[in-house]
């Protein structure tokens, strides 16, 4: 064999192993689609059904979330409703006590101003019988010493004392009026007194709060009693800490509701915070 043959003899054996190589290379790298696709645990078609069923079942989750929303959509819009109709209602409650208040004290003023007309009245009528009575003892003294002006004071004397009984009645229908005007106020629990209906309460008088009522108002141990009115503000403090400024809305001799005015609000009022007239005026 001579050296062409060699030389062919050893390509041949190269180029059988590269072509082993490649078989080799080949069949490594061979998919069996069919399995890939129908393996009942891990193929194609198993993994498919399985998101099927997974995409099933988001499904009815979000046809059942979308029935629970609308159920509370709906109670959502009846508790609305309702909270709207008790809205009105409250406001129509409101408005109606906000004007027999306002009578209240429209007629409270009337009576005062009567009261305080009958006792200028009085004091005027008190005077002019004084003054009668003085004048009366004076003339009976310079009848004593001037018999010929006798008559003539006799007839003053007469004058004045039908005067004074002119006088006497009319003191005696003032006294009517003003036991008229006594009984109006007792009939409204008010007092005979101008000095308690003045515009600011007395300062000084400090109380506590006895409850803490719905919607931003409180109950109080001050009433009229103490010289609180309607429209009277305190302040309210717990030891040293201010806590703000409430309004009176409703009284009684005892006690009286007030309403916290947001404005001055510093802290929450709790039962037996103190609450009183001397910090600031209203």
């Amino acid at each position: 064999m001579n050296l062409v043959g060699k030389i062919f003899i050893v390509l041949i054996f190269v180029l059988s192993i590269i072509f082993m190589a490649f078989a080799v290379a080949v069949y490594a790298a061979h998919t069996n689609w069919r399995d890939l696709v129908k393996d009942p645990d891990n193929g194609l078609e198993a993994k498919l059904k399985n998101e099927q069923v997974a995409r099933d079942q988001l499904a009815d989750e979000l046809a059942e979330k979308k029935k629970e929303l609308d159920a509370e959509t709906v109670a959502k819009q009846k508790e609305l409703a309702l909270l709207e109709t008790k809205n009105e209602m409250l406001t129509r409650e409101r408005d109606r006590l906000n004007k027999e208040i306002a009578e209240e004290r429209n007629e409270t003023r009337k009576t005062v101003a009567a009261l305080t007309a009958a006792h200028g009245n009085l004091k005027t009528i008190r005077d002019e019988i004084a003054e009668l009575n003085q004048t009366l003892l004076d003339m009976a003294e310079q009848r004593d010493g001037a018999l010929a002006n006798s008559i003539a004071k006799t007839d003053i004397a007469n004058n004045k004392a039908m005067e004074m009984q002119t006088l006497q009645k009319q003191a005696t229908a003032v006294s009517e009026q003003l036991a008229g005007t006594l009984e109006v106020l007792r009939k409204f629990n008010l007092k005979p007194e101008p000095a308690v209906y003045q515009d600011t309460p007395t300062k000084g008088v400090t109380g506590r709060v006895t409850a803490v009522l719905a919607g931003g108002y409180v109950q109080i141990s001050l009433g009229t009693d103490d010289g609180l009115l309607v429209g009277h503000r305190l302040d309210a403090f717990r030891n040293s800490v201010y806590l703000g400024k409430v309004e009176v809305i409703r009284t009684r001799p005892d006690q009286a509701v007030c309403k916290v005015i947001p404005e001055f609000r510093k802290g929450n009022i709790q039962v037996n915070d103190n609450v009183s007239t001397g910090l600031q005026s209203k």
